[in-house]
C-alpha cells in the first residue's frame, strides 16, 4: 500500500497525534495522574468516546473537500516558464524585513530573546512586530522550499540552519516546524509516496520529534542540562506533549458544556481585522479558552483549543461532524481562491502556490488542531500579502522600466 502526502493524508495523520494518541497511550501505558492546568485528564471514565469525534472529523472535512471541489495539492511542481520573480519577491520581503526589524524593532529583539515568558507576552501585545516575526520565518522557510526544489541544497541547508537557530534564540518552535515542512516540501513524500513500513517510520520519527518539542520547552522556559533532559525522558507522560492542552479543551468541555451556536466563527471572520482598527475586536476561541481555565492569566499564554472542542460549543455531542465539514468546505474554497489570485500575478510562476501551500498550508492545518477553526484565513493572509505586495512594486517597476526603454528608442 502507498500513501501520498496531501491534506487528507496531513489530516488523518494529524488526527492522530492530536486526538487518539491519547486514549491509546492511557490504555497502553496505564498511566495516571496526568495534569494538565492542575486538571487531571485521565481521570476522565470514557476516553474512547474521542474514536467517535474523530470519525467525524475525518468525514466532515473530507467530505467538505469533496463539495469544495479541491484539488488537494499537485504530486509534482510545475517548474517556471520565465524569470523566477516569485523567488525574487521572497527574497527582497526577507531583505526588507530584516531591514525594518533593525530600524524600528531593535529594543523588540533584545526582549523577545531574552526568555520564553518575555517572547510570548511580547509577542501577544506586539501585534507589528509579531507580523514582521511570522513574514521573516515565512519567507525563509519559502526559501529552503525553493533551494531544494532547484537542487541548492547547500543553501537549503544553511536556510534551515538559520531557522532552526532563530527557533532557539526567540524561544519559539514555529520556525522549526516550519522549516521541517519546507525540506520535506519537495520530497518523495508527495511525488512517490511511502510504503506502509515507511509511514510507520514517519510515525517513529515524528513521535521522537513531539518527545525534542517537550525538551524544547524546559529549554525556552528555563534552559536545561543533561541531568535534566535525562530525567524528562525517563518520566516522560503523555501530557508532556503540545496535544495535551487541546485534549484538554475537549475533556474539560464534555464536563463543563456551553453553547456558542456559532458565534467562535464570527469571531475568526472579526479577527481579520487588525487590532489597531478595530479596537473592540472580539478575542479568537483559544484566546477566550485560556482566560477561562488559566488562573492569573498573563497575555500570551495559552494551552490550544481543540476543533472537536469548539465542534461540541457550536453543534453538541453527535453534530461535531459539521464543524468540520463547514471548515473542510471553507478550507477548500480559500486555498482555490488563493490559487487563483498567485495564478493571476504570478502567471508563469505557479510553483508558488504548490511551495507556499505544501509549506505554510501543511502548517496552518496542523494548527487547525490547537486554534480556532476558520483562522487559517487570517493566517494565510498574513503570510502571502507582503509576498504578493512586493511582488506587484517589483513588477510596476520593471514594467516602467521597460516602457522608457521602448518610448526612448
Amino acid at each position: 500500500m502507498i500513501i501520498k502526502a496531501n491534506t487528507r493524508t496531513f489530516f488523518v495523520f494529524f488526527v492522530f497525534i492530536y486526538f487518539l494518541i491519547f486514549p491509546i497511550g492511557f490504555e497502553v501505558l496505564g498511566e495516571s495522574g496526568k495534569y494538565v492546568n492542575n486538571y487531571d485528564i485521565s481521570s476522565y471514565n470514557n476516553h474512547f468516546i474521542i474514536f467517535y469525534f474523530s470519525i467525524q472529523a475525518i468525514l466532515g472535512f473530507i467530505i467538505g473537500l469533496k463539495i469544495s471541489r479541491f484539488e488537494t495539492c499537485a504530486s509534482i511542481i510545475p517548474k517556471p516558464t520565465k524569470v523566477k520573480s516569485a523567488n525574487i519577491a521572497i527574497i527582497v520581503n526577507a531583505l526588507v524585513s530584516i531591514l525594518v526589524a533593525l530600524l524600528f524593532f531593535i529594543e523588540d529583539i533584545k526582549i523577545v530573546i531574552s526568555d520564553y515568558e518575555s517572547n510570548y507576552g511580547h509577542s501577544f501585545n506586539s501585534s507589528g512586530f509579531s507580523f514582521l516575526k511570522l513574514n521573516f520565518y515565512v519567507c525563509l522557510s519559502l526559501l529552503i522550499s525553493y533551494s531544494f526544489y532547484y537542487n541548492n541544497k547547500l543553501k537549503g541547508l544553511f536556510y534551515f540552519s538559520l531557522l532552526v537557530f532563530l527557533g532557539f534564540i526567540t524561544s519559539d518552535k514555529n520556525p522549526i516546524v516550519l522549516g521541517v515542512l519546507a525540506v520535506l516540501s519537495n520530497s518523495y513524500i508527495y511525488s512517490k509516496g511511502v510504503g506502509l513500513k515507511k509511514s510507520i517510520l514517519i510515525i517513529f520519527y515524528v513521535l521522537i520529534f513531539i518527545v525534542f518539542t517537550k525538551l524544547f520547552s524546559l529549554f525556552r522556559s528555563s534552559g536545561v542540562g543533561f541531568d535534566e533532559l535525562v530525567y524528562v525522558l525517563s518520566n516522560f507522560k503523555l501530557t508532556n506533549i503540545d496535544g495535551a492542552g487541546p485534549y484538554f479543551s475537549i475533556i474539560y468541555l464534555l464536563e463543563n458544556p456551553t453553547e456558542y451556536y456559532g458565534i467562535t466563527y464570527l469571531n475568526d471572520i472579526f479577527s481579520i481585522i487588525p487590532k489597531f482598527i478595530y479596537h473592540e475586536r472580539p478575542d479568537g476561541t483559544s484566546l477566550l479558552f485560556a482566560k477561562d481555565v488559566i488562573k492569573n492569566w498573563n497575555a500570551g499564554e495559552g494551552l490550544g483549543f481543540s476543533p472537536i472542542a469548539e465542534g461540541l460549543n457550536n453543534f453538541g455531542y453527535h453534530m461535531v461532524v459539521f464543524h468540520f465539514l463547514i471548515v473542510g468546505i471553507f478550507w477548500g474554497w480559500w486555498w482555490t481562491f488563493v490559487h487563483f489570485v498567485i495564478r493571476i500575478l504570478f502567471k508563469s510562476n505557479i510553483e508558488l502556490y504548490y511551495i507556499f501551500y505544501r509549506v505554510v498550508g501543511v502548517y496552518l492545518l496542523l494548527m487547525f488542531f490547537r486554534g480556532s477553526g476558520l483562522g487559517f484565513i487570517k493566517s494565510s493572509l498574513y503570510a502571502l500579502l507582503p509576498i504578493l505586495f512586493v511582488h506587484i512594486i517589483i513588477y510596476m517597476v520593471f514594467s516602467n522600466e521597460k516602457k522608457s526603454n521602448t518610448m526612448g528608442s
